[in-house]
């Protein structure tokens, strides 16, 4: 499941995915090595920071609360909760929702 919320992040992105990746450690260093500003790294980094802490509340849902875990669902959330982030505690306040949702907005971040 965890494996499939990644997938979908790193389709959005608009990144492929072959990374082997085995722990965070890994993730962040195969971003670094991604080709990008560090501008626009910073912004995959903080959305992979997101990513974890759903993917950790989505655990602790269906643990504690019988909450399934709905891959979609959790990637909708970091999606919005990325956007928020950024738009919000960053220099990047013009972000648009409607490009956000197609990750459109590597003139923004660039």
């Amino acid at each position: 499941m965890v494996k499939a919320v990644w997938w979908h992040v790193f389709n959005w992105l608009k990144i492929p995915w072959n990374m082997e990746v085995t722990n965070f450690n890994d993730l962040m260093e195969g971003i670094a090595k991604i080709k990008g500003s560090n501008s626009w790294k910073q912004v995959i980094e903080l959305i992979c920071y997101v990513v974890v802490w759903r993917i950790w509340k989505a655990r602790n849902d269906k643990i504690f609360e019988g909450i399934p875990f709905r891959v979609l669902n959790i990637v909708d959330a970091a999606k919005e909760e990325a956007f928020l982030w950024l738009k919000h505690r960053s220099p990047f306040g013009k972000l648009v929702w409607e490009r956000w949702r197609d990750f459109n907005v590597r003139d923004i971040i660039m």
